[in-house]
């Protein structure tokens, strides 16, 4: 949903512009959905490759994960020196995420694996966690574009940042009997224009984001 707020519903408003015509239906919501029993044209969806034959993909963006906290938060709290020290601080988590009691990071060669604490805080809205993490409350794992402002102001701090997570991916799903559709290939491509041109990244679903969308003329 937070997503769909931030960066999908202007693309959205841009392309009503373009197609008048058109009648388009937006469900901002972070829970999956079966597109074709619910009669869903379109979803927005971050994870891994899809497990169903019955959809297509496109992807828009590769989604690399900040694990960061504020700066008063860490000044208040135990120092971290690797990402195993997660389980001495207060936990931000996204209820959704499927690697929500386990966090695997790399750093060249080395991987680590950490069990996570119980958390102090769950959402299931990015937007939310970002906030709670911006207001001291602890540590999270957000998606880089979520806080990139925060970070170039100083009001989040990215957390051993050497140590990475396995990047995810952000995805535009259909179903597969409607790739022959025009108004659907058309918005299709805008999207996927409007997010490499906004994020200056190649396009090459763990359920981090989800919007779906119907078109109707």
């Amino acid at each position: 949903m937070s997503l769909g707020l931030i960066e999908l519903n202007p693309i959205i408003c841009e392309f009503m512009k373009l197609h008048p015509e058109l009648s388009i239906e937006v469900v901002m919501s972070d829970e999956h959905i079966d597109l074709i029993e619910q009669g869903v044209d379109i979803a927005i969806r971050g994870g891994g490759e899809l497990g169903n034959s019955s959809l297509r993909s496109r992807k828009l963006l590769d989604i690399r994960r900040v694990l960061c906290a504020s700066p008063q938060y860490l000044e208040e709290s135990e120092p971290f020196r690797s990402p195993c020290d997660v389980v001495n601080h207060r936990l931000l988590s996204y209820s959704l995420s499927s690697t929500s009691r386990r966090w695997t990071f790399q750093n060249g060669n080395r991987v680590l694996e950490v069990d996570l604490p119980a958390s102090v805080y769950t959402v299931n809205s990015g937007l939310a966690l970002t906030q709670a993490a911006c207001a001291g409350h602890g540590v999270a794992l957000l998606p880089d574009f979520f806080v990139e402002p925060q970070l170039a102001s100083g009001e989040l701090v990215e957390i051993t940042p050497e140590w990475q997570m396995e990047k995810h991916a952000l995805y535009i799903i259909y179903p597969y009997h409607k790739e022959q559709s025009q108004k659907l290939r058309a918005f299709i491509d805008y999207v996927v224009e409007n997010f490499q041109a906004r994020f200056n990244r190649q396009p090459n679903p763990e359920r981090l984001y989800s919007s779906i969308i119907k078109l109707n003329s």
